[in-house]
């Protein structure tokens, strides 16, 4: 399973890489397009830290600029990258606890948590 998660995790990386070029490449991106992404790269980032016992240190949809949208993606894709490469499969049965970005407490299986995020980003590309 950890390798089947490397490999999305790759893919991820690189498809947001083409994403930023065509963001960047664009004469004026729709601020929808800015939103969306913003909130990609985010919430990738608040579910590393719910894996890691942290209280998530940015919101859902804190808007990025443009110009930090590779320093994020390149940031996310690392931190995964070391993680995944330090975690069992035992690991990836374990219940994480966090609490919701409305608060509410909540658990899922680190093995979910790391494809809620590939799902979510692809949902959201495709918007």
């Amino acid at each position: 399973m950890k390798a089947v998660m490397t490999e999305l995790f790759d893919y991820n990386y690189h498809i947001n890489e083409k994403f930023i070029v065509a963001i960047e490449t664009t004469d004026t991106p729709k601020e929808e397009m800015v939103k969306f992404f913003s909130h990609i790269l985010t919430a990738h980032g608040i579910w590393l830290e719910r894996i890691k016992g942290k209280i998530p240190s940015a919101q859902p949809w804190d808007l990025l600029s443009i110009q930090q949208f590779r320093e994020k993606n390149l940031t996310t894709y690392q931190h995964t990258s070391q993680l995944l490469s330090v975690t069992s499969q035992a690991d990836l049965e374990k219940t994480i606890t966090y609490n919701t970005s409305k608060g509410e407490p909540f658990q899922n299986l680190t093995r979910d948590i790391f494809m809620q995020i590939i799902n979510h980003s692809t949902h959201h590309r495709a918007q």
